[in-house]
């Protein structure tokens, strides 16, 4: 437990690796909290390895918060893994909250993976992310995160990203969530949630993939979806205009756990990536609060429209592209004439 403690490696690396104590709630594998720092400087790598506590409730395997809470390292890569233990609630894989930072500030890249405890009930995570100012980015590295969630009941998410939380790559690396939904036949055991007020962002050359696989041991519980999720920033036509590749944004229906719950996508507003030099302007309404619109595009994942897994593309890694074309967004048709539609 770090707690306003600092660890300063250099050009070395750091790996902790901890255990939560059996029997007990709150029983922590790793936490990081009160401003505590964990960095390194050069090639140095940070790994962090934390199990809960085989006990009840809230015993996650790595708890990171609070603002000034940091871990960040330059080149070298960050590593945490996370195993959720408890027959309660809440024993998360992995927990970053309230303005905590992990970051590689030069070509490292960062990785989570955390997994929800199995015995658990409700509420078991594999990678839960959220409220303002807790970031997890790369400047020129990849960012990979990967959830399972677990648990006999219900809300056992994958990836979860909320609460104006922020993931972010600014140079070429991709950004990947990649969620599994607890394996119960629970409701809303969701691969892959990033909410509305949540931003992930690539504004370098680096893409952004999401998987989500659905939980309900092959039944159909209520909002059991592979992905579930609403604005999604991507590169930044105001600084450069150039084009974003087709295989920028990607999501897998293949590996949904059922049928009914895949959300379809469309990019929005009008600006199509493969003529960046074309009008990029929002219709009126598009700027408003209810619509949280991000420049210049945004992926909106709207409410379940069965699109059938048997539909999407087998070639690896069986991901359907999502593009601008065409340029007429579904919900303009219920909604004032955005000007044209090029």
């Amino acid at each position: 437990y770090l707690k306003g403690a600092t660890i300063d490696a250099g050009g070395g690396n750091i790996a902790l690796t901890g255990t939560g104590m059996a029997g007990s709630s709150s029983a922590y594998g790793i936490k990081v909290s009160d401003a505590s720092i964990i960095q390194t400087s050069g090639t140095g790598t940070i790994t962090l390895n934390g199990t809960g506590g085989a006990g009840t409730d809230t015993n996650r395997g790595v708890y990171i918060r609070d603002a000034g809470t940091t871990l960040t390292s330059v080149d070298g890569d960050i590593s945490i893994i996370g195993q959720g233990a408890g027959t309660g609630f809440d024993n998360r894989g992995i927990y970053i909250s309230d303005g905590a930072a992990v970051k590689a500030t030069g070509t490292g890249n960062v990785s989570l993976d955390g997994t929800g405890s199995a015995a658990g009930t409700d509420y078991n995570y594999g990678v839960y992310i959220k409220n303002s100012g807790t970031e997890v980015s790369a400047a020129s590295g990849a960012v990979s995160i990967t959830g399972h969630g677990a648990g006999s009941g219900t809300d056992n998410y994958g990836v979860w990203v909320t609460d104006f939380a922020n993931i972010a790559s600014a140079g070429a690396g991709n950004i990947k969530l990649d969620g599994f939904g607890g394996a119960s036949t629970g409701s809303y055991n969701t691969g892959t949630y990033v909410s509305s007020s949540a931003t992930i962002s690539a504004t370098g050359t680096g893409g952004i993939t999401l998987y989500g696989t659905g939980g309900g041991s092959g039944t159909l519980g209520l909002g059991n979806r592979g992905i579930w999720g609403w604005a999604i920033a991507v590169s930044e036509f105001r600084r450069s205009r150039r084009s974003i590749p087709t295989a920028a944004i990607s999501m897998s229906p293949a590996r949904a756990a059922t049928t009914a719950m895949v959300s379809r996508s469309w990019a929005e507003p009008q600006c199509n990536p493969s003529r960046a030099t074309s009008r990029c302007t929002e219709p009126p309404w598009m700027a408003s609060a209810a619509m949280r619109f991000t420049w210049p595009m945004r992926v909106r994942w709207l409410p379940p429209v069965g699109i059938s897994p048997s539909r999407a593309t087998t070639s690896a890694p069986r991901a359907v592209a999502i593009t601008a074309s065409p340029l007429c967004h579904p919900l303009w048709l219920s909604r004032p004439a955005p000007g044209r539609c090029l």
